[in-house]
């Protein structure tokens, strides 16, 4: 378990850090969009900020109304509300992202849950 977690971590950093850097060429309407789930806290909300920060337009999925708000805040940042586990909002998520006529560059899918468990 501990080692698909470092194995995800370290792919998340190098999917990141390659997309650094592409989009700064381009102009703001033609900025790259990228959507990743799980983007309310951790490696989902730095990688929406960084991207972001890179001058991707970010589609930051989240469920809570707080975080959408929060993350709304942020310039180059739209907040998604999506439950990766809800077939109705996964629908909600892509007639938007497909309504704001962008397409979609990249996806980072961070979104998942932590079990602890007694490590045996």
């Amino acid at each position: 378990m501990i080692k698909n977690f470092i194995y995800t971590v370290a792919t998340m950093i190098l999917a990141i850090s390659a997309l650094s850097g592409l989009a700064h060429a381009e102009g703001v309407e033609d900025r790259k969009a990228v959507l990743i789930t799980g983007a309310s806290s951790g490696i989902g909300r730095a990688a929406a900020e960084k991207l972001a920060a890179e001058g991707y337009f970010v589609y930051a999925g989240a469920r809570k109304a707080a975080d959408i708000d929060e993350l709304n805040e942020i310039d180059g940042i739209m907040a998604v509300r999506l439950d990766v586990t809800a077939q109705e909002e996964i629908d909600d998520a892509v007639a938007l992202i497909e309504s704001q006529g962008r397409g979609l560059w990249g996806i980072v899918n961070n979104a998942g849950i932590n079990i602890i468990d007694p490590m045996i």
